[in-house]
């Protein structure tokens, strides 16, 4: 990478400042700096996050970090990877690795047959990363679509244990998040 990204970042800011009318020395007036602070930070090959975020704020940006993004149903949720007693080596493996035994014979399987193959096992490490991988919704999606095929009847036993499964993990993520 040519440019160091607080450059890039920066060049942003400045951007956004200027599209509302504020000059560098007014932008970083706003920010609680010196003007000088922030003529040496173009310069500079690193620059404190706190300063950077003080720009954003005063150019009305909000300086965040996220995963790349996704298909929205496929977000995955923030949430540790907890390893199982099932498999340690398994844990925070995307679906489609073969260590989980989803997928028998599509080189890229669609995540829609992948959840369903790991709530069809029932076994709890797969329901957590599919969970993980693809978010609450889209894998209760998959158990909803699941019931309505047949493949799995929700008055079962199995079909009862999936959905307080769900619900303890959603539960688990939520701790772990707050």
């Amino acid at each position: 990478m040519d440019k160091a990204i607080h450059q890039s970042l920066l060049e942003d800011v400045l951007s956004a400042a200027r599209r509302v009318g504020m000059d560098q020395s007014k932008l970083a007036e706003v920010a609680g700096l010196a003007p000088e602070t922030l003529s040496r930070s173009k310069k500079r090959r690193s620059m404190e996050v706190q300063t950077l975020a003080a720009l954003a704020q005063a150019a009305g940006l909000e300086l965040t970090v996220q995963h790349p993004q996704r298909r929205p149903e496929f977000q995955r949720q923030t949430a540790p990877a907890i390893p199982s007693r099932e498999s340690k080596k398994s844990a925070d493996l995307p679906l489609s690795n073969p260590r989980w035994g989803l997928s028998w014979s599509s080189r890229s399987p669609k995540p829609e047959a992948l959840v369903r193959n790991a709530l069809k096992k029932g076994n709890y490490a797969p329901v957590l990363q599919a969970v993980l991988e693809y978010g609450s919704p889209f894998v209760q999606k998959q158990l909803e679509a699941l019931h309505a095929t047949g493949e799995l009847k929700p008055s079962t036993e199995s079909g009862a244990a999936l959905e307080k499964m769900l619900r303890n993990i959603e539960k688990g993520i939520r701790r772990a998040q707050a």
